[in-house]
């Protein structure tokens, strides 16, 4: 209650002006207009899968095909105010001329990210209806299935809102006593899609186990490791296109050095003290 009262804001909270502004800006460096960032936006349909099954895939299908689901998705909430996973997307320099260069650079991986949302909130509408023997009525919107639709995005498809990030993003808090909202971001950054799906792993993984859902987690395992997988062949293919454009060294690592090193980077923290290891 206290985040949504305060916007993730809290009291007591603290922040370091300058380290949000350098984190700020290297954000937008980094995400602004890079190929591999947009790419790999799609991949995100495997995490909506982990949970809706082939679901997933109708929703792309129908997002792709049909401008009558395009427009009735356009309406969810969830979708309509949809921004990006990484909290600079919401954040403005307090220049109108930066901040229309960061939206025009962004403005692909935006793109490519509502999309694939959009694509996941079709499918579990679907899903939810043909599970209820329900038929879709586009001018009449099903408030438990938009409500389940929503969920499953909010659970699967991570946001920059204060609402959806964790809290050790949205406050800054370490434990009971520690709160910095500037270190933990700085500490956290790119990883907001990560912790999102850590939280499914950590999760919904073991109710899945608990109820007996044992083909559920099995999916949800394996769509994971898919979706690892997807985004190494995604990001060696541009680097591929990049480095015979420009030129540059090749990444010579092996792809399972590649897939293993990318699973070990969905556990909180540990990823950056590998990636320092390595």
């Amino acid at each position: 209650l206290d985040v949504i009262a305060k916007k993730g804001g809290a009291t007591g909270q603290q922040y370091i002006r300058g380290l949000d502004i350098l984190r700020h800006n290297y954000g937008v460096a980094m995400l602004a207009l890079r190929l591999s960032s947009a790419m790999i936006q799609p991949t995100a349909l495997f995490d909506g899968a982990a949970l809706i099954g082939e679901y997933a895939f109708k929703g792309a299908g129908a997002i792709a095909l049909d401008s009558k689901w395009r427009a009735f998705v356009a309406k969810f909430p969830e979708i309509k105010d949809r921004v990006g996973d990484d909290p600079a997307f919401q954040e403005a320099t307090g220049n109108k001329k930066l901040d229309k260069l960061q939206n025009i650079g962004m403005a692909p991986l935006r793109y490519l990210d509502g999309k694939t949302a959009a694509s996941v909130a079709a499918g579990a509408y679907m899903k939810f209806m043909d599970e209820k023997s329900l038929k879709v009525d586009f001018q009449n919107v099903n408030k438990d299935a938009l409500q389940y639709a929503q969920m499953i995005v909010r659970r699967t498809q991570a946001t920059s809102s204060f609402k959806d990030a964790p809290l050790i993003v949205s406050r800054g808090k370490f434990g009971e006593r520690f709160e910095n909202r500037s270190l933990a971001r700085l500490l956290l950054q790119f990883q907001t899609f990560m912790l999102t799906r850590w939280s499914r792993l950590r999760h919904d993984l073991p109710a899945q186990f608990g109820r007996g859902e044992y083909k559920e987690a099995a999916g949800n395992v394996s769509f994971y490791l898919i979706s690892i997988a997807a985004e190494i062949v995604i990001r060696n293919l541009s680097k591929q296109v990049l480095t015979s454009i420009f030129g540059g060294e090749d990444d010579d690592r092996e792809f399972m050095d590649k897939f293993w090193m990318a699973a070990m980077q969905t556990v909180p923290f540990v990823s950056q003290a590998v990636s320092s290891a390595h």
